[in-house]
């Protein structure tokens, strides 16, 4: 039989379908980026209190040294958080090690302290690329989120790093890298070649900060171009697409950020801009029970594809605020925060759906002045 944590780390086809996206508020004063994460049946990974699959938050000192994954090593630079699987049909996976692979090794998504940022989310037309005769520059496909953000700090860097290696096994995904700059690198394969987009989110002329699932990020940004297109038109009528298909997800937050962005009033606070984020992530949301227009295969009842988690990341003063389905208050975990220096020692918060999932407003009553005005 497959170890269980083998069936979370190598899942097959169409395990996560996510959405992602930067804001652009044009002050400078806010570089910040919203993620989903919604887990679908293949895994059981219906998100209940008691869950099939739960997921960790790991705070990764700088001061680790040397990192092997397969026959790769690279030296860690930077401190990070990462959220990774942590149990699975209600055994710990987090510290299992599998030699060639381990649960920590698979950063599904994270944020470095100089505000680089990764995550991957399923594309399932991915092809990864043939191992080369080396393999110390053969890295495996879901190793590659750690691999950027121990290492570097810019999308550039990733970028010139990333055509020195091989990216090669499945599972099928595509992965976006966000800097302190707002800038994005989105890199995909296709029939065995790597693609790669430099996204500056500048409304189409190298794409809109934006990224979902299949199809193709190209595709993507072509449907949204079309739709510009016809909001230009004399007698437009162009309605917000209202499903949870990707191709909508990515047009619907194109709709919602973009009123954000073009808005006169910009977010003079940390907290407005925070709020905004939510307010983009809020329509992207895929609620539970057997919702229509989404990405489950399966017509069983109570499987689909629901939103596990969401982050707020924020690229300046590298922080992540995350909530989950059934802990719906925010919560903050800021780098600098973590005192990681040159630590060894892993800190985790595990699992991310429990912890305080309200506010209790009672002490907050005062006595009411009861003199007349």
């Amino acid at each position: 039989h497959t170890h269980p944590a083998m069936r979370v780390l190598l899942a097959p086809v169409g395990a996560w379908a996510c959405s992602h996206f930067v804001m652009n508020f044009t002050t400078g004063h806010f570089i910040l980026s919203g993620r989903s994460m919604d887990g679908i049946e293949e895994l059981g990974a219906g998100f209940k209190p008691q869950g099939e699959l739960e997921f960790a938050l790991h705070a990764f000192p700088k001061g680790r040294g040397t990192q092997h994954f397969a026959a790769m090593s690279w030296e860690q630079s930077y401190a990070y958080l990462g959220v990774t699987p942590y149990k699975y049909d209600g055994l710990p996976i987090d510290k299992w090690d599998g030699h060639v692979i381990s649960a920590r090794d698979v950063v599904l998504e994270g944020l470095n302290e100089k505000g680089l940022a990764c995550g991957g989310l399923t594309l399932k037309e991915s092809q990864f690329e043939k191992p080369g005769l080396d393999p110390r520059r053969n890295l495996v496909s879901f190793a590659v989120c750690k691999w950027g953000l121990e290492q570097f700090s810019t999308v550039d860097e990733v970028q010139a790093a990333i055509r020195k290696v091989h990216v090669i096994l499945p599972p099928t995904s595509h992965y976006v890298f966000t800097d302190a700059s707002g800038r994005s690198l989105v890199l995909e394969w296709l029939e065995g070649k790597r693609q790669e987009y430099v996204d500056h989110n500048d409304e189409g002329e190298t794409g809109f900060g934006i990224l979902t699932n299949d199809p193709a990020y190209e595709w993507q940004v072509e449907s949204v171009k079309h739709l510009k297109w016809k909001m230009g038109l004399a007698r437009s009528a162009v309605a917000i697409p209202g499903g949870f298909y990707p191709d909508e997800r990515f047009q619907r937050i194109w709709f919602a950020k973009r009123a954000m962005e073009t808005d006169p009033n910009k977010p003079s606070t940390h907290q407005e801009a925070v709020g905004l984020v939510t307010e983009v992530l809020n329509t992207v949301a895929v609620p539970h029970g057997g919702i229509y227009a989404a990405d489950a295969s399966s017509t069983k009842p109570g499987q689909g594809d629901f939103t596990q988690f969401q982050i707020v990341r924020d690229h300046k003063d590298p922080t992540m605020f995350f909530r989950t389905a059934f802990s719906p208050s925010w919560r903050r975990a800021r780098i600098a925060d973590l005192g990681l220096g040159n630590s060894t020692a892993v800190r985790t918060l595990a699992p991310l759906n429990e912890g305080p999932w309200y506010i209790d407003a009672a002490a907050e009553f005062r006595s009411a002045d009861s003199s007349l005005v």
